[in-house]
């Protein structure tokens, strides 16, 4: 720090830093002691909430060993839940002034909502049927349970007209993929029920921007 040339005064002293960090939900201050030392001195750990610093390592190695056991709140983290709810809507689908189009489609949108999850997270996905028949959804193109796969009479029974079914799996590759229904498949998908489902990897590639398009002829 700057100070008058040939000034016998010793320059201020810097204040002590204090530095938050989280361990596993606890909060550990860290405060850097600076008082009496040079400047360019490097900083050195001082008391910590009342503690030693013997009594800081112990307590820290404690921490260590509590982040290595799974919580609540990591184990909540490794699954995304979503709700699909495949009905009857009128959606404009050319713009104002146009007559609306009849569909039937997921969550009253066309595509259906994006469902996104990061490789090694499950899903739970809970579908609520409101159209007037059977339905199911196939995760087109995920190597999953046969039970989870959504082939009607073969691997489920078709989820009935107001009923719901539930589906859990965790994706084992990363790319995009699309679910639709396996009953009637022409006419469900052709009539709006589809949508896209991506599987991140665990350290996404980085882009300037990333527009996804769902083509339907």
């Amino acid at each position: 720090m700057p100070f008058a040339a040939g000034n016998s005064a010793r320059p201020p002293l810097r204040t002590p830093t204090i530095i938050d960090t989280s361990i596993n939900g606890y909060l550990v201050h860290r405060m850097t002691d600076v008082t009496n030392r040079g400047p360019d001195a490097a900083p050195r750990l001082s008391r910590v909430d009342g503690l030693t610093r013997r009594e800081f390592v112990v307590s820290g190695g404690a921490l260590a060993a509590a982040a290595l056991v799974p919580s609540p709140s990591r184990a909540a983290a490794s699954r995304r839940d979503y709700r699909l709810v495949p009905s009857a809507a009128c959606l404009s689908l050319v713009g104002a002034g146009r007559p609306p189009t009849a569909l039937w489609c997921f969550n009253g949108q066309v595509p259906g909502p994006e469902i996104r999850v990061r490789l090694g997270q499950s899903l739970g996905i809970a579908v609520d049927n409101r159209l007037d028949g059977d339905t199911t959804v196939h995760w087109h193109g995920l190597r999953i349970a046969n039970a989870m796969d959504g082939v009607p009479g073969l691997t489920q029974p078709p989820i009935a007209a107001g009923a719901s079914f539930a589906y859990e799996f965790t994706p084992p590759d990363a790319g995009t993929f699309w679910y639709h229904p396996h009953v009637r498949s022409s006419e469900q998908q052709g009539r709006g029920l589809h949508g896209l489902l991506i599987v991140d990897e665990p350290s996404p590639i980085a882009v300037d921007r990333e527009l996804v398009w769902v083509l339907d002829d």
